[in-house]
C-alpha cells in the first residue's frame, strides 16, 4: 500500500450579511458566506452559530442556525426579538475534516441589529453629488443606497 502525504490548505472564512448590519423587524436576514475559499480546490463545509446581546437567543432560533450547513442562508424575521443584536459566526471546514474532527477551520463572523420598526432606505439617484437632510427622516434607522 502506498501512502500519500497530502497538504490540507485552511481555507479562509468570509461572511457577509446581504440584509446589511441593521435590518426591519418584519425582514428576513439573509447571511453569505459563498466568498469563503481555501481547501485547494476541494469542496468546503459550513457550521453556524448564534449569539445575541447580553446571551439572549430563543431556542427555536439556536436549533435553526445548528442545522445549517451551506453557505448562503435566508432567516424569516418570525425568529427575532425587535431592538436586539444577533451576532452570527460561521466555521469553514476544508473537506478533509468533519465537524467531529474539526481540524483548524477558520471563522467569521457578523453582527445584526433588529430595528423596532421598518428601516426606510434613501436613494440618491444621479451622477451628480446629492444631499440628503436627515432631519427628514423619521425614525432611529435608515439605510443609505447610492445609485
Amino acid at each position: 500500500m502506498r501512502v500519500v502525504a497530502v497538504d490540507v490548505v485552511k481555507p479562509t472564512a468570509r461572511l457577509t450579511s446581504k440584509s446589511g448590519t441593521i435590518v426591519s423587524s418584519c425582514s428576513s436576514i439573509v447571511l453569505d458566506a459563498s466568498g469563503s475559499h481555501g481547501g485547494g480546490g476541494r469542496p468546503l463545509r459550513y457550521r453556524w452559530r448564534v449569539q445575541g446581546d447580553r446571551h439572549f437567543v430563543p431556542s427555536n432560533l439556536t436549533l435553526a442556525v445548528g442545522e445549517l450547513r451551506s453557505s448562503r442562508v435566508r432567516l424569516a424575521s418570525s425568529y427575532f426579538t425587535s431592538g436586539r443584536t444577533y451576532h452570527f459566526t460561521v466555521s469553514v471546514f476544508s473537506e478533509w475534516h468533519t465537524t467531529s474532527d474539526p481540524g483548524n477551520p477558520a471563522n467569521a463572523s457578523v453582527s445584526v441589529h433588529i430595528a423596532p420598526g421598518s428601516v426606510p432606505t434613501v436613494g440618491i439617484l444621479g451622477g451628480q453629488a446629492r444631499t440628503v437632510s436627515l432631519s427628514s427622516l423619521r425614525g432611529d434607522y435608515f439605510k443609505l443606497h447610492g445609485v
